[in-house]
């Protein structure tokens, strides 16, 4: 084999001349070097037909198969620094061609591929899982699908899977491909290797069945449980482009620039859910991409409308394209502009906007990774002024420079001393709007030193540090909240930051994503809120965060009654299961145990607990669940069968869950739910034939609970109040506390 390395000054490239011994598998993306980028610029595996996904420096986790006769494969990673070390496995790569040699056994092998920039932090990880198939030919080598989105990357081995067809879907197609001449049925019928069996789907569950089986008899047998996802009501634009640039959709009127004198314009749509249809002025766009007239008068208004899945669902929107305006599209191509300001500014609905030539000006400075910094000055002078008039209804000021900035542009206001101070004396709520997220927060929560003439905010995309295994999918860039000055010390466990970030890569139901905080030990998941295709994080101090979904499949509820909420609570990682990967549905839960899966969910609100601590004789302090008995005590939500035992091993009942969890509510409600008259009370109990079996003490909170339908009966019309719960019961009535507050 011949690998000659041809060097630039700025772009290393791989060139293959001639290949002896086997193949290489090139995927590489063309980067101009950058002393502080760590990523790579090339992957190369041997032996393998491709890898999934293609290669992208910015994606860090890949899979490929071979076949049960291939031993070994040889990896070279190509750094875009030259200067960074890398190593495979924790080797460095040997040799003139720099390549490593990976032994592989039958199965899964996962290869690990890091990178470090010399004298620095400065580091980036890969990892590449090689399935090789098993010498038995009774395995599929690879089995793949249409219209259908796996939970997991299928390899031989696992034989059970979970798939979710989008709400539109009426058929998917399956492909197996096999060896050695196996033979293969899906849902009874015989398939070709390579051919594909169209598979109908019923309107709630379809079961795949593929069955393999070689010339001796041996046989597999591998399932597919296929869900359609539910109908969607999402009508929202995801994104906009005009000749190719993207503007970000803050509200329904999007504003686009085009250069003087031209005559039309590529218009890209894209929604939100990619099941609802697009028209633009009353026609229906069949592609995402659209060709426009423009007149010639300097502002053209075209309406877009989206229509869900659901057929009656709309949002409109008017997209506004403008010409020859200052910041027209020279602005992306030079290192560092000023963009001017005048200072035309108004107050609408109580809001000040702030953008610019309005109250702002900027330059922008471009990384040599192709990134940009908007850094922006406000006019002090004349946002002081327009909020100090006797008529002034401002209570927000908003910072909106989303329509200047690229996806991995980060933007930077500058604020001075006397402009904080004022927005702090008149308690006014400031909101940055960049591209890919809003960064809002209240000037009297920023508690650092105030003697700084200057202080500066900055948000936008950043690479992280951190690695997150392969069941975690980010579904946005990570985004950094970074300051000086004031803005330096707000690095506290509960910051004064509220970050909405938009959701790019959606993967169905958004509610089930989580955000993430980088910490030193990793990413860190905390409390989020969901907004149609944003999630909303508050609380916030300075720091990294991240949009991600979390995968987790129990083997013991696929035909539980509470499948669906087990599984939604498992990924929002409030639930676990146990080590065989079995939740164990029917078991009891403890006074304990429940007591600590609601503090869990509490803990990231920042909810204002009691000074008083409990003083349980039979909680020790070495006792697992002291701490959250203790915070749940501090919070209203417990109280102890005696004024001084809890008996926290004992298996809860229905009643003691119920109110617990209507206490929770309560707290998370701000304790501003209306209490219920007797009668009210009598009212929603009496239709329980066992109601004469509530504990007085628990009545209200109970009827509180049917109320709200947080609770339901079981068989035959009866409560069970005292019924041991079940941990099936406790997620279900967790769930709902946390759907009738809006905190999923």
């Amino acid at each position: 084999m011949l690998i000659n390395i041809l060097k630039t000054s700025k772009v290393s490239l791989l060139v293959l001349f001639t290949i002896f011994l086997g193949s290489f598998t090139l995927m590489t993306q063309t980067n101009a070097a950058n002393e502080s980028d760590a990523r790579l610029h090339g992957l190369y595996v041997s032996e393998v037909s491709s890898l999934s996904p293609e290669f992208n420096p910015d994606t860090y986790l890949y899979s490929a198969y071979v076949p049960s006769n291939q031993s070994f494969v040889n990896i070279s990673a190509v750094p875009i620094n030259e200067n960074a070390k890398v190593t495979i496995n924790g080797m460095e790569p040997l040799g003139e061609l720099r390549h490593t040699k990976i032994s592989l056994s039958y199965g899964t092998n996962t290869i690990h591929i890091s990178t470090h920039i010399p004298n620095t932090n400065l580091t980036s990880s890969y990892v590449v899982v090689i399935t090789r198939q098993q010498s038995g030919s009774d395995n599929l080598f690879d089995l793949s699908f249409s219209n259908l989105t796996l939970d997991r990357f299928f390899t031989s081995e696992v034989t059970n899977y979970y798939g979710t067809a989008n709400p539109g879907v009426r058929q998917i197609g399956v492909t197996p491909i096999t060896t050695n001449g196996s033979s293969v049925t899906i849902n009874g019928k015989n398939v070709g290797s390579g051919s594909t069996q169209i598979v109908a789907l019923n309107n709630e569950t379809t079961i795949i069945t593929v069955l393999i089986a070689d010339s001796e008899g041996v046989s597999k047998t591998y399932t597919i449980n296929v869900r359609r996802s539910d109908i969607s009501t999402n009508a929202s634009l995801k994104s906009v482009a005009v000749n190719q640039k993207e503007y970000t959709i803050t509200n329904s009127n999007i504003m686009s620039y085009v250069d003087k004198g031209v005559s039309g314009a590529q218009l890209t749509l894209i929604p939100s859910d990619l099941s609802s249809t697009v028209k633009l002025n009353g026609n229906l766009i069949a592609s995402n991409t659209v060709n426009v007239y423009l007149d010639s008068k300097q502002t053209n208004i075209f309406t877009i409308t989206v229509t869900a899945a659901d057929g009656i669902t709309q949002k409109t929107y008017d997209l506004y394209v403008l010409r020859d305006l200052s910041h027209g599209s020279n602005v992306n191509q030079v290192s560092s502009t000023s963009l001017g300001s005048d200072t035309l500014i108004e107050i609408k609905n109580g809001e000040l906007v702030v953008t610019e030539g309005k109250g702002a000006s900027s330059t922008s400075q471009r990384g040599l990774n192709g990134s940009r910094n908007l850094i922006v000055t406000l006019n002090d002078t004349e946002i002081i002024k327009e909020i100090n008039k006797a008529s002034s209804t401002a209570k927000k000021m908003k910072i909106d420079y989303a329509s200047l900035m690229g996806l991995d542009d980060r933007l930077t206001v500058k604020f001075s001393k006397n402009l904080l101070e004022t927005l702090r004396l008149k308690g006014i709520e400031i909101e940055v709007l960049s591209q890919n997220s809003t960064l809002s927060f209240l000037a009297v929560n920023i508690i650092g030193n105030k003697n700084f003439p200057e202080s500066s905010l900055t948000v936008g995309r950043v690479v992280s540090k951190s690695r997150f295994g392969s069941e975690f999918i980010p579904v946005t860039s990570a985004i950094e909240i970074a300051g000086t000055g004031e803005f330096s010390n707000t690095a506290s466990v509960f910051g004064p930051y509220t970050l909405k970030m938009k959701i790019t890569v959606s993967t169905g139901d958004n509610r089930k994503s989580n955000v993430y905080k980088e910490t030193n030990s990793g990413w860190s998941v905390i409390s989020s809120q969901t907004l149609d295709d944003e999630k909303e994080a508050k609380n916030l101090s300075a720091g990294t965060y991240i949009v991600m979904d979390y995968i987790k499949r129990f083997t013991d509820i696929s035909n539980h009654w509470a499948h669906d909420i087990i599984e939604f609570m498992a990924k929002k990682q409030i639930v676990d299961g146990y080590r065989d990967d079995s939740f164990k549905p029917n078991r009891y839960i403890t006074r304990a145990e429940f007591t600590t899966l609601l503090v869990r969910v509490l803990r990231d609100n920042n909810i204002e607990k009691g000074n008083q601590a409990a003083s349980f004789k039979d909680i020790s302090s070495s006792f697992w669940a002291h701490d959250y008995i203790n915070e749940g005590f501090k919070l209203g939500l417990i109280t102890g069968i005696t004024l001084d035992t809890f008996d926290p091993d004992r298996n809860i009942s229905r009643e003691e869950m119920a109110a617990i969890a209507v206490r929770a509510m309560h707290v998370l409600k701000g304790n501003n739910t209306n209490a219920l008259q007797s009668n009210e009370i009598a009212s929603l109990l009496n239709k329980f034939k066992d109601h004469n079996d509530v504990s007085k003490w628990a009545r209200s909170e109970l009827a509180h609970a049917v109320n709200e339908k947080i609770i339901d009966g079981v068989l035959d019309n009866h409560m069970d109040p005292k019924g041991k719960a079940t941990r099936a019961q406790a997620v279900v009535i967790l769930y709902k506390v946390l759907d009738v507050t809006n905190t999923l």
